[in-house]
Formats: structure tokens, C-alpha cells, sequence
């Protein structure tokens, strides 16, 4: 893996896989830096013409015919374009570029909303009724916080500083909801946390057959990695029930692990990687995903032992990684977050919603999270002091989801924030975004 072309080991002809921005990138520091380099063709998986940028594009199932000594990934999904171009690239070396800058440059502020995007909402709240028909868009999937306790104390998460408890959803109920979901047309379960280590949960790998049972398509799951299974059979099974796996990691080193995750597990992390690669290798279904949280910066980590150690499997697609998927900016969760503990390149997030503002995409898409005491809250992502704030819509023990979502509480909700009361922790969220205005559609 390389993250400049000056770092290419070869000189000669080179076909680059890709064709966006990633592409380009290379192309540049290719004329600048490696005259000794001559591209002379593009590879793509569902090329569109036959040339791109005047020279050749080809499938990459033809990656043979481009006359090329070797080839320059330029494309995120590099772990699927690997054995394609191991079976069709005629032998050739292959060398995977990952674009530093999407983590070391700061994030240019978001675009600002335009207000007449909250007037015409508003106007859509005229009842809960109206609200319902002119608003309503289930969505694509939904997140499940399965433990309220965590085996880590990362220095960027509020559960490192307020109480967490030992709360664990309840399985019986967790398949009522996934039973909901199918119904619903919602086909998608995010076992990615709001709060807690899902893994802690005594009957995870049953509640990921029973998401799988229920007809999800797509089942994601994040986690700290330090309870990552480390024998073959159970890692494979962890891969052919998920569609992908993301483990974020604050560096592969023990002192990394120490430093930002305050936690002593770091050789568990690396044994259940390399399990799940083996398990991946060995034709699991799963994307295994090392998202980095770092306080050090991205070209630093790569030299660490865990990754250098872990290179043959990511060379060989068992283990995906790319920069565009981990952060050294990181949001003071509404101000819940000490962010002294912040050292070297971590950089504190900047955002939030004002006055006039639409309400966030998250709170309409919506991209809710069913919490370990059965609650729905409307956003993933973030909280303040408690999750169990105004964003709960109720508790789908008492009600059913059909009725929670869109329902009185989420009018209620979205009217006020058109109004001018944002809920406080929306007001600090770095991630805050206002809504797609071609989402809401034409008015009915």
C-alpha cells in the first residue's frame, strides 16, 4: 500500500484501476514526481466508453490486454478489485493507493441550510395527519445499541465519563422488532452502538442469525474489536451472518490501545483480526473494516507493528482498510466529551444547528436506534448526558414501531425545531446536516 507515488517501488508502463478523484490524484503526483512511470491505461469494473482521459479503459476482467508492467489501484473498494485483477491481470504486481488527505485536511464547513427548506417542512406540520402523509419515509434500515456498558474508555466517547450500567435489549424483543422491520419493507440492522461494546451481549451471534432470519439484507456491525472471536469456526460465522464488520481501532500498537482506548486487550484485537481474515480468505460473505480513531497521523500508523504484521491479509483482500473511513477530527458529543485528552494530530469537530436551521436529515431519513431498554430515539449517533432524551419517540415494548416512527412524538418533535427549539443536543453536533430538499418531494 502506498499513499504517494514517490513510494512506488517499479518504474514502467501502469494501468490505474479507477476513474474518479482518487485517480486523478495519482495521475498528478505521477506527471509531477515519476516521469520514469508511463500510464498507458485505465481499468474500471463497469467501464461507461472506451477511453478515458485519452488513453484505453478497460474492465478490469481485461486488465491482461492493457500492456501494462504494473497496476495502481485508485479506488476505495480495492479488497473486491484485488481478485479480479489476481485471476484477469496477466500476473502483474499490484500496488493499492490510499488518499491521506480525506483525514489530514480539515473538513470544509457544511453548506448552509436555506431557511426556506424549514418554512416548507413547517408547513407540512400542520397536524400530526398531514405530518404523517407529507413527511413519512421509513427508512433503509435501523440501528440496534444492544449493551449500555463498554470493556473500553475511549477518550472521545462520553461513556467514558458518565454512568453506563449493565443494560442488556432484551433478545425476544429485539426479534419483535426485526419481525416489524420486514414488515415495514425496512431491511436493514445496524448493530453499531450509540453507547456500549454490542459483543458484550451474551446471545450476540442469535440476535445476528435472527436479523438474518427475519430477511435483512444487509447487517453492519461496529465494535471496538476487543472481543472479536479468535477461532476460525466462530470467526467465519461472525462474516457469513454480517455484510461487514467495522472495527475501529486507535492504531495497532499496545500503547495505542493504552493511550486512546484505555484498554489493555490490544493482542485479543489483533488475534480477532487475523481470524477474521483467515475466515474471509476462506470465503466468508464479510467486508472486515479497520476504521482508525488516531492521535497520531494516518502515514505514522502504518508503520505500526499490528499493520505490518496484518499486511499479507490485506494484500490478499481478508482485511479492508482505507483512510476515507477513519477520523483524527472527533465531536465533543454536544460537550460531553473532555476533549483535554486530546494529543497530537486529534483535532476537535466543528458544527451544529442554529435558529432557522431544517430540521437534521437524521431526524426525518429517519436513522433511528433502538436502545437497550427498548426506547427508539431518533439519532444514532450522538447524545449529551443521557440518550434518554426528547429525541426518544417511546418504547417499543409499549408501542409498535409502525406507530413510533412518524407518530404524535416525531410531529411534535420536528414542528418545534421548525419553530426554533432544537433540541440541545443537536445544537452542537458536528455532524449535524440538513436534509436533501429532493428528499421531501413534491407537496401532496
Amino acid at each position: 500500500m502506498i499513499h504517494h507515488a514517490s513510494q512506488i517501488p517499479l518504474s514502467g508502463k501502469a494501468a490505474i484501476y479507477g476513474t474518479g478523484g482518487r485517480a486523478a490524484k495519482l495521475l498528478a503526483q505521477l506527471r509531477r514526481h515519476r516521469p520514469d512511470i508511463t500510464p498507458v491505461a485505465y481499468l474500471s469494473g463497469t467501464p461507461q466508453a472506451a477511453e478515458h482521459q485519452g488513453l484505453p479503459l478497460l474492465p478490469g476482467t481485461r486488465a491482461a490486454e492493457a500492456g501494462h508492467d504494473f497496476v495502481l489501484i485508485a479506488a476505495y473498494c480495492y479488497d473486491e478489485i484485488i481478485p479480479v485483477l489476481r485471476e484477469h491481470g496477466g500476473g502483474k504486481p499490484l500496488f493499492v493507493f490510499l488518499d491521506l488527505d480525506v483525514v489530514n485536511a480539515p473538513k470544509p464547513p457544511a453548506p448552509k441550510a436555506d431557511p426556506a427548506l424549514t418554512q416548507t417542512i413547517l408547513t407540512r406540520c400542520a397536524n400530526p395527519e398531514v405530518f404523517r402523509e407529507g413527511l413519512r419515509r421509513l427508512p433503509d434500515k435501523l440501528h440496534f445499541t444492544l449493551s449500555s456498558d463498554c470493556n473500553c474508555a475511549c477518550i472521545f466517547c462520553p461513556c467514558s465519563h458518565r454512568p453506563r450500567g449493565n443494560q442488556l435489549l432484551d433478545a425476544d424483543l429485539c426479534r419483535s422488532v426485526l419481525a416489524q422491520m420486514a414488515e415495514l419493507g425496512i431491511h436493514g440492522a445496524d448493530f453499531s452502538p450509540i453507547m456500549g461494546e454490542g459483543m458484550l451481549h451474551p446471545q450476540f451471534l442469535e440476535l445476528l442469525q435472527a436479523a438474518r432470519d427475519a430477511g435483512m439484507a444487509d447487517i453492519r456491525v461496529t465494535t471496538n474489536g476487543t472481543l472479536l472471536p479468535q477461532d476460525d469456526e466462530t470467526a467465519r460465522r461472525l462474516l457469513d451472518l454480517a455484510d461487514g464488520v467495522s472495527v475501529s481501532s486507535p492504531g495497532l500498537t499496545p500503547e495505542a490501545y493504552r493511550k486512546v482506548f484505555r484498554s489493555g486487550r490490544y493482542g485479543a484485537v489483533l488475534a480477532g483480526l487475523e481470524a477474521l481474515g483467515r475466515a474471509k480468505l476462506a470465503g466468508a460473505r464479510g467486508r472486515v473494516n479497520i476504521c482508525l480513531r488516531t492521535y497520531r497521523p494516518f502515514e505514522e500508523t502504518f508503520q505500526d507493528e499490528g499493520f505490518l504484521r496484518l499486511t499479507p491479509l490485506f494484500k490478499a483482500g481478508g482485511l479492508f482498510f482505507d483512510p476515507a473511513d477513519g477520523s483524527v477530527e472527533f465531536d465533543t458529543w454536544a460537550g460531553a466529551v473532555d476533549t483535554g485528552a486530546f494529543s497530537q494530530s486529534m483535532r476537535v469537530a466543528r458544527g451544529g444547528a442554529a435558529k432557522g436551521d431544517p430540521p437534521c436529515c437524521m431526524l426525518l431519513a429517519p436513522a433511528a436506534t433502538v436502545l437497550p431498554d427498548g426506547s427508539l430515539r431518533l439519532c444514532p449517533c450522538r447524545y449529551q448526558d443521557d440518550p434518554h432524551d426528547e429525541l426518544v419517540l417511546g418504547n417499543l415494548g409499549d408501542e409498535p414501531l409502525d406507530a413510533l416512527l412518524f407518530g404524535p412524538k416525531h410531529f411534535e418533535l420536528v414542528r418545534r425545531w421548525c419553530a426554533g427549539d432544537i433540541p440541545a443536543v443537536c445544537r452542537a453536533c458536528a455532524l449535524y446536516a440538513p436534509p436533501d430538499p429532493s428528499w421531501l418531494g413534491p407537496e401532496k
